[in-house]
This record gives structure tokens, sequence and C-alpha cells, in this order.
């Protein structure tokens, strides 16, 4: 099933899984971050260790119409 949820976190997992440079990703609820920092803390080998050496960021640009 393709959820929203489903998109985010598949999207930064192949985007880690595809390089070992900085990538940015976006992500379309806010309930989604925590999993997908998980899933960077995981990878870094601890919460401290990512946040010592980041690897992803996030683009969230919310747009409203006029």
């Amino acid at each position: 099933m393709k959820t929203e949820r489903a998109l985010d976190v598949n999207t930064a997992f192949a985007a880690l899984a595809g390089t070992s440079k900085h990538v940015m990703v976006s992500v379309s609820d806010p309930k989604h971050v925590c999993e997908i920092a998980e899933m960077c803390f995981t990878i870094a080998g601890s919460p401290e260790a990512f946040r010592q050496r980041p690897f992803l960021s996030l683009n969230i640009n919310h747009v409203v119409p006029p």
C-alpha cells in the first residue's frame, strides 16, 4: 500500500543506501521524522554519533496557496 509514511521513510532509506555522502530529503508529515531519525541513529551507531557527523538533512517547505 502506498502511503505518505512509506514515501517518506523509503525515500530516506533509498537516498542513504545509495551514497555515503550527505543527503537531503523531505517529509510529508512531522510524525515521520522520528522514524527517519531512528534509522539515521542506527546507521551512525548512536544518536550521539549522528549528531557529531550528521549525514541527512530534512528540507520541509509547506506551501500555502494564496
